[in-house]
């Protein structure tokens, strides 16, 4: 087995990979891809080019995040989440300014800058009621820790070290089309009490 088809059966904690798309609402054509991914020259970034090449750190497009011959995710997303409503213009302003900030795999990671971006685009008022829903609560990590599989425990590693996963944001953005759905009544849940 190479290294590639390791990671890509699961067989190492895989922190995954998380990317926003902006759409124009009307015609569904791409305004922007925002994925963010270590420098290229960084210390994982090194690590990661013989395994797989990156010809820049931020792919233009779902499909070239996806394509097999690229060195980003080459699979197809696991979940992709349709957030209609969020203006784009915080979006695009925020990835403008924070698009070549150093990686973090622990506190600054694709993820972080996934749920920066859903978050800046939010209203105010909707994200004071649903912020919280992305963290995985220690009820979660209770249950994993107590599976009986080895894999199962190796998968629960990123969530115990890296402080925002694409699960977050996939959380989140349920959360999200929850309260666009129709809001609850009553004061905001709070963190951690689900």
């Amino acid at each position: 087995m190479t290294p590639i088809e390791i990671l890509k059966d699961g067989v190492l904690p895989d922190a995954g990979h998380c990317a926003v798309e902006v759409t124009d609402d009307a015609t569904g054509a791409p305004i922007l891809y925002a994925s963010f991914w270590p420098e290229l020259d960084s210390l994982l970034g090194r690590l990661a080019r013989p395994f797989a090449e990156r010809p820049t750190r931020h792919p233009p497009s779902l499909q070239a995040e996806c394509d097999p011959e690229l060195g980003y995710m080459q699979r197809p997303p696991d979940h992709v989440d349709a957030l209609p409503g969020l203006p784009a213009s915080p979006i695009i302003a925020a990835w403008e300014r924070l698009q070549n900030s150093e990686y973090s795999l622990r506190r600054w990671n694709c993820s972080s800058v996934a749920k920066y971006l859903l978050v800046r685009a939010m209203p105010c008022d909707v994200y004071e009621h649903i912020k919280g829903a992305e963290r995985c609560s220690q009820e979660d990590l209770a249950h994993i820790a107590q599976s009986e599989g080895v894999l199962e425990a190796l998968a629960a590693l990123p969530a115990m070290l890296i402080d925002c996963q694409p699960e977050d944001v996939h959380r989140l953005a349920a959360a999200y089309r929850g309260w666009v759905a129709g809001p609850p009544v009553g004061p905001p849940v709070p963190a951690g009490s689900r």
